[in-house]
């Protein structure tokens, strides 16, 4: 697992965090949030669609924990954004904001590109350090039509 990113939205401080499709975690290419103080991860995670994000322009959850509501959605149609606007307009906010992370600055051009070089990282660092895309693979496997606004995060990186 890579983390990405360490955010503070609200009174709360997250980490944001990507899982490779070699894990045993959901297929889909997904961002991870947990808060920053949770070692287990098991008190407060939400995913959210990287797919979403590029084929639809939406911040989609996909899974949603927070044990402190009570709160454990894991279809992504019992998932909401309601109560969490902090989370999302913070999330919005870092994604396209200035690279955080120094193992990805120079290499990506905001932190949505160092997420989705994150999870082809986690996926095939060989293909990915060899300028493959496998989330870009993933994508077109699947006949998803990524939206002409988020096509150069899948252009080739220069390491």
């Amino acid at each position: 697992m890579a983390t990405i990113g360490v955010q503070k939205c609200g009174k709360d401080t997250y980490s944001i965090q990507i899982h490779g499709a070699s894990t045993a975690d959901k297929p889909i290419p997904h961002i991870h949030i947990y808060k920053y103080n949770d070692n287990t991860k098991k008190q407060f995670n939400f995913e959210i669609s990287l797919i979403d994000l590029v084929s639809k322009d939406q911040i989609t959850l996909i899974r949603q924990l927070d044990r402190e509501k009570n709160i454990n959605h894991k279809n992504r149609d019992k998932c909401s954004w309601q109560g969490y606007n902090d989370i999302y307009n913070c999330l919005r906010s870092y994604l396209f904001g200035e690279v955080q992370s120094r193992l990805y600055k120079g290499i990506c051009v905001d932190n949505l590109d160092a997420a989705i070089y994150a999870w082809n990282q986690e996926t095939d660092m060989l293909k990915t350090n060899d300028g493959g895309n496998p989330m870009k693979e993933w994508i077109d496997a699947k006949g998803i039509q990524i939206l002409p606004e988020y096509q150069k995060y899948f252009e080739q990186k220069r390491i």
